[in-house]
């Protein structure tokens, strides 16, 4: 590999090896970076961190135990690189890297809801080399497929393991891009906002809502990534940052359909990309949330409060979209609609390549 001047990235005082440069999971064979946002290579440990691809290298020093490169945007959509990233000395070379959209896409059970579930599969199934899927560990059971496995490829025989709308919203947005398209899925059935928040924000005063006007699933042992608040935050969003993303599609609110929450709502869901943006570094990421679909055993006050608090969202913040769930009126008694399809054609549909 021929190397040219390289930019010196230095955040902080190289110090003793404390521990281990290890690199964050991400970064496998297959991996997708967003095309026209920085990339952004990082992980923990004490000591000094190179990347190079193409002819390009960056260094960077660890801080407080992480480190964080970050090159230039300067790549080629949808061709294959190699990323080589040397840790104090030792090497590793990444595979078949490309660029392209990059989905990350959260919320709770109705996102997590499997491929092999979804009324059209297996007919929605197919192989297609340039959609990968990586998949966060969650404290509500295993999956198939988890950081350990790196990038998924999508094959006939993975991707009913994968979230439905991650797969089928995927295939949509490669038939209008034509771009590699990487999707993280970080969900979490029956989770609530505040999960999903540090909790300092969600414990402030102002959020606080009297037991009896919230949902069941804040206080059910079951749920026990539900309290105390920022759970998933910590533990699932934070092993993402600061990577960088094409856009969010947020599909949650089951979960926050007490008869008070909707209160408090649109601030904590605000409050939340506020947040994300700040920590993945990109202060006008896309946001795409999803109204949650009409529920016939819960038509009442608390369930439709939460669509309406959706629904005000882009009047609160630039750079927000909401879609409609899109339920067939033959789905509107399960609390997870089996036809995604819908949905992932509305969602792909709604965000056009303006931004990408």
């Amino acid at each position: 590999m021929k190397k040219v001047a390289f930019l010196s990235v230095t955040l902080g005082v190289l110090g003793v090896f404390a521990a281990e440069m290890r690199l964050n999971p991400l970064f496998s064979d297959n991996m997708v970076f967003a095309a026209g946002k920085p990339m952004r290579v990082f992980g923990n440990g004490d000591g000094e961190a190179a990347v190079r691809i193409g002819e390009r290298e960056v260094r960077a020093q660890s801080v407080n135990s992480s480190w964080v490169v970050e090159l230039p945007w300067l790549f080629e959509v949808g061709k294959t690189y190699e990323l080589e990233v040397v840790l104090n000395g030792r090497a590793r070379t990444i595979h078949n890297v490309r660029i392209g959209e990059v989905w990350l896409m959260s919320g709770q059970s109705n996102m997590q809801f499997k491929l092999k579930e979804e009324s059209g599969y297996p007919g929605n199934a197919a192989d297609d080399a340039d959609i990968a899927y990586f998949n966060c560990k969650r404290p509500g059971g295993s999956d198939r497929f988890g950081p350990k496995d790196g990038w998924v490829v999508a094959t006939k025989d993975s991707v009913g393991d994968w979230s439905a709308l991650g797969w089928l919203f995927a295939r949509e947005r490669r038939k209008r891009s034509a771009m590699p398209v990487g999707i993280v899925c970080c969900c979490q059935g029956a989770s609530t906002i505040q999960a999903w928040l540090p909790d300092a924000v969600a414990l402030e005063s102002r959020y606080q809502v009297p037991r009896a006007e919230m949902h069941a699933d804040h206080f059910s042992a079951k749920y026990h990534w539900n309290k105390p608040f920022g759970q998933l935050y910590a533990t699932m969003f934070q092993t993402l940052v600061p990577y960088s993303f094409s856009g969010v599609i947020w599909y949650q609110g089951e979960s926050n359909t007490g008869k008070g929450e909707y209160k408090i709502y649109p601030e904590l869901l605000e409050r939340m990309i506020d947040i994300w943006r700040s920590d993945l570094r990109d202060p006008v990421l896309n946001f795409t949330v999803v109204r949650i679909a009409d529920f016939d055993f819960r038509a009442d006050d608390g369930w439709r409060n939460i669509q309406k608090a959706i629904d005000s969202m882009p009047m609160r913040s630039k750079g927000i979209r909401v879609v409609s769930s899109h339920v067939l009126p033959a789905e509107t008694n399960e609390i997870h609609p089996p036809t995604k399809s819908r949905l992932a054609r509305a969602l792909a549909e709604s965000i056009g390549t303006d931004h990408l």
